[in-house]
């Protein structure tokens, strides 16, 4: 699930508002579309002004007609924006604007068990990752600093560790640099090589 090496990356000074929020990816119930505009919804609603990419097919179709009456019922219109289906090479240029990569994920086991790795490009690109508090993503998320770890079935929880991080520009630079730093030194496919020849080699 490591993504493949990118070129230089710079960390991330500017967090400044409107934040910027990208998810990249398939834009599906299960992968929390719905926990998404949520918190971009509450965070709006409460002052903190963001906006949020979704940068992927949607699926089923029909879906896409209720998020776009979603987002206009909501008077999201201008702050919440459905790309669809992208080439993977221009998904980068969204990630290098963004402010924050958001991977929410419904507690399913597959989830649970298996890191995505727009987690990785996230990181490789400077960005602090929001996402579940799955053991797992703790352990790549959390205890590198790269990010925050919420429970998406407890929105109000999810709303105020948001905050409290888009408040906290130095916490958004470091996470920044942390996230490019694991990446270039250990999380990607380039390092997964390297020690696969060792391994091999030593057969």
């Amino acid at each position: 699930n490591y993504p493949l090496p990118s070129g230089s990356i710079s960390v991330k000074n500017d967090f400044g508002s409107p934040f910027r929020l990208v998810y990249s990816g398939v834009v599906h119930p299960v992968r929390g579309i719905w926990d998404m505009l949520e918190l971009v919804k509450q965070l709006n609603q409460r002052g903190i002004g963001v906006s949020l990419d979704l940068v992927g097919e949607v699926r089923p179709s029909n879906l896409e007609q209720e998020l776009v009456e979603f987002i206009e019922k909501q008077g999201l219109s201008g702050k919440i924006c459905i790309h669809g289906k992208v080439d993977f090479s221009d998904v980068e240029n969204f990630l290098v604007v963004a402010g924050i990569g958001l991977a929410l994920l419904k507690p399913i086991p597959n989830y649970r068990e298996s890191l995505p790795t727009k987690i990785f490009e996230y990181m490789q690109h400077g960005l602090p990752v929001v996402t579940n508090d799955f053991p797992l993503y703790k352990k790549y998320v959390e205890e590198p600093n790269t990010g925050i770890c919420v429970n998406i079935n407890d929105m109000e929880q999810v709303v105020e560790k948001v905050i409290q991080l888009l408040k906290s520009p130095e916490k958004l630079r470091k996470m920044s640099e942390n996230g490019i730093r694991v990446t270039q030194n250990h999380y990607n496919w380039k390092s997964q090589e390297i020690k696969l020849i060792e391994f091999y080699s030593k057969l």
